[in-house]
């Protein structure tokens, strides 16, 4: 079964028509779309389920309260999840977010699983004013908790992972960065979670 995902991540100064990226996989396609503020955040997610997207995924910059009126937007029709994070990393993100918020210079990556991506040549780097950010994407999630050491040893600041990864995979790749880097991990409301059959 495929599934199409779209991934919104807030970026200072984006123009969400230009600033995106899509990845056609055999498991679906995954749309990366970076937005100034969070004011466009629910205009471009009903954009975005509209074209297909059955999973919404939000970066780890964005509220809470914003991933309930993208809910409350999209209704049924997709399902909606915000990276967040767990003890083991709250006070690393915490110190990330503020150094970011004084205009860095901060390094952060986001990983995203999509099978038959090679984890090596499949990353892009950019330059932002105040922070850099690496997108990674990984076949399986072994692979992707290699990269979160490895990103983690070059001392990348924070880490959030996207595309559908266990809680074991998740859990994996935590254990992998050994503490050196906060990691987000998508999370769900239960009114977005399907329901596990008896």
């Amino acid at each position: 079964m495929t599934t199409d995902k779209a991934i919104i991540i807030e970026t200072t100064g984006a123009d969400p028509k230009v600033d995106r990226m899509v990845r056609d996989g055999p498991s679906g396609k995954v749309t990366i779309v970076n937005v100034a503020d969070s004011s466009q955040i629910v205009g471009i997610a009903r954009e975005l389920v509209d074209q297909g997207a059955g999973i919404i995924e939000l970066c780890g910059g964005i509220p809470v309260p914003v991933r309930a009126n993208v809910r409350d937007a999209i209704g049924d029709r997709a399902m909606v999840s915000s990276v967040t994070f767990g003890l083991e990393s709250i006070v690393r993100a915490a110190a990330y977010n503020a150094a970011f918020m004084a205009g860095g210079p901060t390094r952060e990556a986001y990983i995203v699983l999509a099978p038959g991506a090679d984890v090596v040549a499949d990353r892009v780097t950019r330059a932002y004013p105040g922070f850099e950010r690496t997108l990674v994407f990984a076949p399986d999630e072994t692979s992707a908790a290699t990269a979160a050491a490895e990103l983690a040893a070059s001392e990348v600041g924070l880490i959030e992972i996207y595309g559908g990864f266990s809680t074991r995979g998740a859990a994996d790749l935590i254990i992998a960065v050994d503490g050196r880097a906060p990691v987000g991990v998508g999370s769900f409301a239960y009114d977005s979670a399907k329901p596990v059959a008896a």
